[in-house]
């Protein structure tokens, strides 16, 4: 007579559980590194555009812009933005360089530089 075997053994399932536990882990910390990732993503989205603005309000003033250092503060998507604005003299007279760099409001590094150049015309 053969014994009735059915369902698994204790051994078998708690191997199954602990299967289970580490993928679910894995899963969850992919899940994790993606949201940070998306996060950061947005952030210096945001920080380029708040550097484009920069750039096209200084294309719309009526004058060429002074050499030196300014920093402001900007409102962009419910957020604040650092902008630090070096103008510097180009080898043309008639050119300026111009570099921005925007971080969040309280932190030290920038999250986007942005480099151009503007004519005095």
């Amino acid at each position: 007579m053969k014994p009735n075997v059915e369902g698994f053994t204790l051994l078998e399932v708690m191997i199954a559980l602990v299967i289970f536990g580490v993928c679910a882990l894995a899963i969850l910390e992919q899940t994790s590194r993606s949201i940070h990732q998306q996060a950061q993503l947005e952030d210096k989205t945001l920080a380029l555009w708040v550097a484009e603005n920069n750039f096209a309000s200084l294309r719309l003033q009526a004058n060429w812009p002074n050499t030196g250092t300014s920093q402001t503060v900007v409102t962009l998507g419910q957020r604040e933005w650092s902008v630090q604005q070096l103008v510097d003299t180009t080898a043309n007279p008639m050119l300026r360089k111009i570099t921005l760099h925007v971080s969040r409001k309280n932190q030290p590094a920038p999250l986007v530089s942005l480099s151009g150049f503007m004519g005095e015309h």
